[in-house]
């Protein structure tokens, strides 16, 4: 293979963006299993939040495919929340997210919308088109980077989404994902939503999981990490997962560039100092 090909490889396996790809993802079992049993629960929705860069949105991304084939499928549609969002503006491209996976995944029977387009929405405007879902699907629509909604009434009104949904026994699911120390950073009123929700916080990966981003990664290619290679990242990384991707990144192409096929630990030190990275300290979660 070719320095240029082998380059690209590794760019590819190691870019640091949330993962979609279920065989990549590593570690993060018991929180898989908590989301997946919440999600086929009636009248459950999960709150996942967590610092920064410990793998929220890679988990929201890869849960759902965990899931075996049976009579039904999960239908996800996924929202990344902005400053200036709106109930109106988050909801509606959920529930327009999710139209469109319906249809691309061939469900039959997927519910027209039946509320006007130009009028804001509401919670019961949302609750009465996730009633009207195929029974064929379980609906999710997964609204990520949550904390940084800055408008209180689209906080508030969420709950209030929650709540009625849950009042009324639905079976579709919503997921809030945000950094958050709390859920109540995230979501106004929750307390009055208690029982609808799981709360699910995402701590700092053991150096077991770390390891395992590195090896499941690297497989994929003719490379090898040596031992040292690899706990010297897995230190460094103080559980960030992110930081394992980009220190593993930077160590493999300074190998490739040496044309040598064994990363070194000496490659994962050049790294750091080609990197100019922050390294993480001790979590506050």
């Amino acid at each position: 293979m070719r320095i240029r090909d082998r380059s690209f490889e590794i760019r590819q396996l190691f870019d640091g963006a949330p993962i979609d790809e279920s065989d990549l993802f590593a570690g993060r079992s018991k929180e898989i299993t908590r989301i997946l049993e919440a999600s086929l629960a009636k009248s459950k929705h999960v709150v996942l939040f967590g610092e920064r860069g410990v793998g929220k949105t890679s988990l929201s991304n890869i849960f759902w495919k965990r899931y075996g084939n049976t009579l039904q499928s999960f239908v996800v549609g996924r929202v990344q929340a902005n400053p200036s969002d709106t109930f109106h503006s988050i909801w509606f491209r959920g529930l327009d997210e999710l139209k469109a996976n319906a249809i691309a995944k061939g469900v039959p029977d997927y519910a027209p919308y039946d509320f006007d387009s130009g009028s804001a929405l509401r919670p019961t405007d949302v609750r009465r088109c996730l009633a009207q879902c195929s029974p064929n699907s379980i609906p999710i629509i997964i609204v990520d980077e949550f904390n940084e909604v800055e408008d209180e009434d689209a906080k508030l009104l969420t709950s209030n989404l929650i709540k009625e949904m849950y009042d009324y026994g639905l079976s579709a699911t919503i997921l809030l994902v945000g950094v958050a120390e709390n859920i109540g950073e995230l979501l106004d009123d929750h307390k009055s939503v208690g029982r609808a929700l799981v709360q699910i916080p995402l701590h700092r990966m053991k150096d077991a999981e770390l390891k395992e981003i590195i090896d499941k990664r690297i497989s994929r290619t003719s490379m090898r990490f040596e031992g040292d290679a690899t706990w010297t990242i897995v230190t460094l990384s103080r559980g960030l997962p992110y930081f394992t991707q980009t220190l593993a990144k930077f160590a493999a192409l300074q190998a490739i560039e040496d044309r040598r096929l064994t990363v070194t630990a000496s490659d994962v030190e050049t790294s750091v100092s080609y990197t100019h990275l922050t390294l993480p300290t001790t979590p506050y979660v």
